[in-house]
């Protein structure tokens, strides 16, 4: 984690706890962008996800 984050300029030391390297390497991280969301946000639509254990929300399961 310490490397990781030295090579993308962060300033650290070995006696950081990873808690604090983890809250430091996370604005550091690039975010996922899907072709499909950049081409509805172009339309003015925003795409809304579910997490994939929502079986109360999806229909099949359901008797």
């Amino acid at each position: 984690m310490i490397s990781w984050l030295r090579k993308k300029g962060a300033v650290c030391n070995e006696t950081t706890s990873k808690r604090d390297l983890y809250q430091l390497i996370l604005p550091l991280t690039p975010k996922e962008i899907y072709k499909t969301d950049a081409m509805l946000a172009n339309h003015g639509h925003t795409v809304v996800r579910l997490s994939p254990y929502t079986c109360d929300l999806k229909p099949t399961g359901q008797n």
